[in-house]
């Protein structure tokens, strides 16, 4: 059986919005009280902050693209600066973890495993997996809007991956590491 929304014409859903740049150091701090409070007088339900990073888990009977405007409107309305969201549902979250997407992959304790979601198509003439040794990432695949990634701490650091993720496939991104893709899902199953 599935629950109506109170207008009774679509049912209701649960959705993750990964939103870009929250406690990262490009935007003012955030306390997640007040964006959980942001998404409940948007007239989301169920809201449920995860981490400090931005990560909101919700219920609305809305649906699709519609959201993204909604939230993004919604955030800029009340923070005073753009805030980039990409909502994804708990099923297309559930998917990813099903896809097992880093198996195989030799994981040490310096080993650091990450999910990208964005709006690009990859960028002209990119060829993937793409390699820096130097800086120990690589940027293993694009599909769907969802980019896979590792950075081995031994010789890199993250946000030479995050340069890289923006120069290839612009700032319409927000990357979160695996074990919080894992946590979120532990949430919304």
């Amino acid at each position: 059986m599935t629950n109506m929304a109170a207008s009774g014409t679509a049912p209701i859903g649960r959705y993750i919005a990964f939103l870009r740049g929250i406690n990262s150091g490009s935007n003012p701090s955030l306390k997640m009280e007040t964006l959980r409070k942001i998404f409940e007088d948007a007239g989301f339900r169920s809201v449920k902050t995860v981490l400090a990073s931005g990560n909101v888990v919700f219920e609305t009977d809305q649906g699709g693209d519609t959201l993204e405007k909604v939230i993004e409107k919604e955030l800029e309305a009340k923070l005073g600066y753009r805030v980039p969201a990409i909502i994804l549902s708990s099923a297309e979250i559930a998917r990813l973890i099903d896809s097992k997407p880093f198996e195989g992959i030799e994981v040490t304790p310096q080993t650091r495993l990450y999910i990208t979601f964005t709006k690009a198509l990859i960028a002209p003439g990119l060829a993937l997996p793409l390699k820096d040794a130097a800086k120990g990432f690589q940027i293993l695949s694009f599909e769907r809007g969802v980019i896979r990634s590792i950075v081995d701490l031994d010789r890199g650091i993250t946000p030479d991956l995050m340069s890289a993720l923006d120069k290839n496939f612009g700032k319409n991104n927000t990357t979160r590491n695996w074990n919080t893709i894992e946590k979120i899902y532990s949430i919304v199953k």
